[in-house]
């Protein structure tokens, strides 16, 4: 299991994109909704290196929310994009990046 956290803002946010960049990988804060963590594992935003350290954990999730009554279970009948941003996150994280799907009308994953 593990344990989600919203996009972070300010110099939080910041400092992840440069330890990303430290990394090597080179993404707009907006690729990204939520990171998740391994359970039980903690991460400081205040530190730059504390945050290159935890990269190798990290997953970033990008969600897609369904609106319309017309969409089924399962997704059925949804459409969505990815923004060139989200794509290039997609190729430089590869299976650190996930797509989650939120249907809002039936409150469902």
């Amino acid at each position: 299991m593990s344990s989600g956290i919203a996009r972070p803002r300010g110099q939080a946010s910041k400092n992840l994109l440069a330890a990303l960049k430290r990394a090597g990988v080179e993404i707009k804060a907006t690729a990204f909704d939520f990171i998740s963590l391994p359970e039980g594992q903690a991460i400081s935003f205040d530190s730059e290196e504390n945050l290159f350290r935890c990269l190798p954990q990290v997953i970033f999730i990008d969600v897609k929310t369904a609106t319309q009554k017309r969409v089924k279970p399962g997704f059925s009948g949804f459409f969505f994009a990815f923004t060139e941003n989200e794509i290039s996150a997609a190729n430089q994280l590869g299976n650190r990046y996930k797509i989650a799907l939120f249907n809002k009308i039936r409150r469902n994953y």
